[in-house]
């Protein structure tokens, strides 16, 4: 079997199980990630597919998630998303939620957290007064991510484009990184997708635990 119909076996079952699409541009970085995985598992193309489609094997997922995902990401990323959320969308938001109380809000694709953060800090210094619950979900593909997200603290770079005044309120120095208030690690909870086959298929972490 020649590489093209194997890449395309591989890049169906990345699509079924992790809901990842790619296009004809990507076939070269599929085909090397196809190669890599496969002699990583001691296997050749074709024994690799054929496990891939009829196992769970969520070890599998795992690697590939980690292979796979870009993870570039850092505080305050967008900046001008992140200024339209706080002048706009959120008053809109806590005078449509008032008698609730409470603002949920979801970060897909959170990679190591700095952006769920993000939304946090935001929407906790936008919130009327503490009465109000505020939570964030993040998900990701990526468990070697959400675990450096869970453990809430970061160097210097990703704090790049963090404004002082939020640097000074929320992070405490600490052997050179910074870590995350507990107040804002309270209220966001990563989450690692195992696939897209249900709620067997899913591992909850809290913040700080994962």
């Amino acid at each position: 079997m020649t590489a093209g119909p194997d890449v395309a076996r591989f890049r169906t079952q990345l699509a079924a199980r992790l809901g990842w699409a790619f296009g004809d541009d990507d076939r070269p970085q599929l085909a090397a990630a196809l190669a890599r995985r496969a002699d990583l598992r001691g296997l050749d193309n074709q024994a690799y597919l054929r496990r891939l489609e009829t196992d769970r094997w969520s070890e599998e997922l795992a690697g590939l998630a980690e292979d796979l995902t870009i993870t570039e990401t850092y505080f305050f990323r967008h900046a001008e998303q992140f200024r339209a959320l706080r002048e706009a969308v959120l008053p809109r938001l806590i005078a449509a939620r008032s008698a609730e109380r409470e603002l949920r809000l979801l970060s897909v694709g959170c990679s190591s957290g700095e952006e769920a953060y993000t939304l946090a800090i935001v929407a906790r210094e936008a919130q009327p007064d503490p009465a109000w619950t505020v939570s964030v979900l993040g998900l990701d593909v990526n468990p070697a991510m959400l675990r450096r997200a869970g453990t809430a603290r970061y160097p210097g770079w990703s704090l790049r484009e963090t404004p002082d005044t939020v640097r000074e309120r929320w992070f405490r120095p600490h052997e050179g990184d910074h870590d995350l208030d507990p107040r804002i690690r309270a209220t966001t909870w990563p989450m690692t997708i195992r696939g897209c086959g249900g709620p067997s298929s899913t591992t909850w972490c809290s913040a700080g635990t994962c």
